[in-house]
């Protein structure tokens, strides 16, 4: 039964992805909803050279519901997920809409912190080793987790700058921790309940998302990974799995979670401590697509 949930799982996001990315390129393209191909202030071109919809992240993220509802019959609705919606639903509108940098950050920072605290998603320690911990107030371990969030909304974000960059790494990093978690806690719910329903959702859009893109994930794609990648690195750091289990005996140490997306959370940093040196906007995509296209 595990086996049918895990195929339930896995393909129905895939197959509901590959079906909904075509309508919404017809539906952006007829709309002109585009990622217009730009200049930077020192002359250098971003990475596509046509108009290209922005919208993937509607299929992206509806694939992943969709085959999340399919399961919840079988293993439960968790209630986190609620979040992950409305993180989702900021960035569709910044993509329609374009809304202000601190306004979004605002309500990145009040949902990502009520997901902590009422998923209780809060870390209580840190693990340094798969047997040692270093236990941390509970205030400090809310604000830790918040920011893991929020850094990881952003990050992600901020990566999204080549043709299957994003959804690339996320798919990879995804892979690699979700495993790692299983090798000490001998728990599934985890791949059955996220994993597995993110990564079909991730192969199907990288079927329109691999270079040359036909369509990119825009910010309701990438702010809706990025809060994803926080939450499993969450469930994984605090041994909180989805069927709120009791925790595992081992610890995976926090430096372990961070290597499974030490290319976004990096290039972030980097990006940032350059940006800020040379007195630039950190927020500035063109500027971003730019670097990384060099």
């Amino acid at each position: 039964m595990t086996l049918l949930y895990m195929l339930i799982g896995f393909f129905l996001p895939l197959g509901t992805c590959v079906l909904l990315v075509p309508r919404i390129i017809k539906f952006a393209t007829d709309r002109q909803i585009f990622d217009q191909p730009t200049t930077t202030n020192n002359g250098r071109q971003t990475v596509h050279i046509a108009p290209t919809p922005r919208l993937g992240g509607i299929a992206l993220a509806g694939g992943f519901f969709i085959g999340n509802i399919a399961l919840s019959a079988l293993i439960g609705f968790h209630e986190i997920i609620w979040a992950s919606i409305l993180i989702f639903v900021i960035g569709l509108v910044d993509d329609l809409k374009h809304l202000s940098a601190k306004f979004r950050f605002a309500l990145q920072s009040a949902i990502s912190l009520a997901t902590v605290l009422f998923g209780s998603l809060a870390l209580t320690e840190i693990a340094l080793t798969t047997s040692f911990a270093i236990e941390i107030p509970y205030y400090i371990g809310v604000l830790i987790s918040t920011f893991i969030f929020v850094g990881t909304i952003n990050s992600i974000n901020m990566i999204d700058g080549l043709d299957g960059l994003a959804s690339g790494i996320v798919l990879i990093g995804t892979a690699v921790l979700s495993f790692m978690y299983l090798g000490i806690s001998d728990n599934l719910e985890l791949l059955i309940f996220i994993t597995i329903p993110l990564i079909g959702a991730i192969i199907g859009f990288l079927k329109y998302n691999s270079h040359p893109a036909s369509i990119f994930m825009g910010d309701s794609g990438s702010n809706w990974l990025g809060f994803m990648v926080g939450l499993l690195m969450l469930v994984v750091l605090t041994q909180s799995d989805p069927s709120r289990n009791a925790p595992a005996d081992l610890h995976l140490p926090l430096i372990s979670v961070i290597l499974c997306f030490a290319v976004p959370i990096f290039d972030t940093l980097s990006v940032i401590i350059g940006r800020l040196y040379n007195k630039e906007n950190p927020r500035d995509r063109n500027l971003l697509l730019a670097e990384v296209r060099d």
